[in-house]
């Protein structure tokens, strides 16, 4: 480069690193300082990273759970939960696997937490997906979680226990209700898959959206 050649941008680099293992590289220009101050308030305000930084990884989460359609007497057993904002939403007994368990012993061990009754597992009825993305935190590098849920229900028949809420869970109340009056309740989209899967018994185990 020639000396006579008036330099206009150096790269930023954080201290520790070398400027061929940054993970940003940012580039000052002093004639584009202020549409650059710009254009970061603006990023911040999206929630994103501020212009020219590399934005956090969005984090893989995969949960997967097992639930009970219990039907006894033209009635459903449901559990209520704390839906978002407080408000109370109604939901099918059950919860996600622990490392190495069985989502058979899963549906089995988690309507027993949730409403006091033993169960005895009849049939697989389907298995459904859910994938959703949220960002978990504000701020210059917040960062977003990919969250993709499977479903496994079954059907499930009371032999045995008594029905009580669960204590310390994440339910607070267990009932059951008569199937004509489920279509009123607050409820989570996954109730209304698990009465199609128990009413229509698809062979696939799936019902269209």
């Amino acid at each position: 480069m020639s000396r006579s050649r008036r330099r206009t941008s150096a790269e930023v680099v954080q201290p520790g690193h070398l400027a061929g293992e940054l993970p940003w590289t940012v580039a000052r220009d002093r004639r584009q300082q202020k549409p650059r101050r710009i254009r970061e308030s603006a990023d911040r305000a999206a929630g994103g990273a501020p212009h020219g930084l590399a934005c956090p990884p969005v984090r893989q989460k995969l949960r997967v759970a097992a639930y009970a359609v219990c039907v006894l007497d033209g009635r459903i057993l449901l559990a209520r939960s704390p839906g978002p904002g407080g408000v109370p939403e109604w939901v099918l007994p059950g919860g996600g696997m622990e490392h190495g368990e069985d989502p058979f012993d899963t549906v089995v061990r988690e309507v027993a937490e949730e409403t006091g009754y033993r169960i005895d597992v009849s049939g697989l009825l389907g298995v459904g997906s859910l994938r959703l993305v949220r960002r978990r935190r504000r701020g210059l590098f917040a960062r977003s979680v990919d969250h993709h849920g499977v479903q496994i229900m079954y059907e499930g028949n009371v032999v045995g226990g008594e029905l009580r809420a669960e204590v310390g869970g994440s339910t607070d109340l267990a009932a059951w209700h008569d199937l004509s009056e489920v279509s009123g309740l607050n409820r989570v989209p996954l109730v209304d898959i698990a009465l199609r899967l128990w009413r229509e018994r698809p062979a696939a185990g799936r019902v269209p959206d």
